[in-house]
C-alpha cells in the first residue's frame, strides 16, 4: 500500500510539468493548424450550407405552411439534421439490447 504522507520524487513532479507545458503547446500548434485549414474551407463551406438551404428550407415551408403560424428555420435545421441521428441511435439500442 502506498504511503500518501511520503514527499513526491522532484525528478518526477518536473516531468509531469513538462509533459503538461508540452502537451498544451502541441494542442495550442493543432488548433491553429485547425483553424487555417477552416479559413481555406470557408467558401466551400458557404456553398454547402446555401445549397442546403435552398434544397430544404422550401420543402419545408411547403409542408409547414398550413401552420398559424411562422416556424423558424434553426427549428426546422435541428429537425433536419438531427433526426437521422437519433434513428440509428434508436436502432443500435434495439439491436443491443435483442428486442427486434
Amino acid at each position: 500500500m502506498a504511503d500518501n504522507n511520503k514527499p513526491s520524487n522532484p525528478l518526477s513532479t518536473l516531468f509531469n510539468w513538462f509533459g503538461v507545458i508540452g502537451g498544451v503547446l502541441s494542442l495550442s500548434s493543432m488548433v491553429e493548424t485547425w483553424a487555417s485549414d477552416l479559413l481555406q474551407w470557408k467558401g466551400f463551406i458557404g456553398d454547402v450550407i446555401a445549397s442546403y438551404q435552398i434544397i430544404v428550407h422550401p420543402v419545408f415551408q411547403y409542408l409547414l405552411g398550413w401552420l398559424p403560424f411562422v416556424v423558424p428555420t434553426w427549428l426546422i435545421d435541428y429537425y433536419f439534421i438531427n433526426a437521422p441521428t437519433h434513428v440509428v441511435h434508436h436502432m443500435m439500442i434495439m439491436l443491443s439490447s435483442g428486442s427486434c
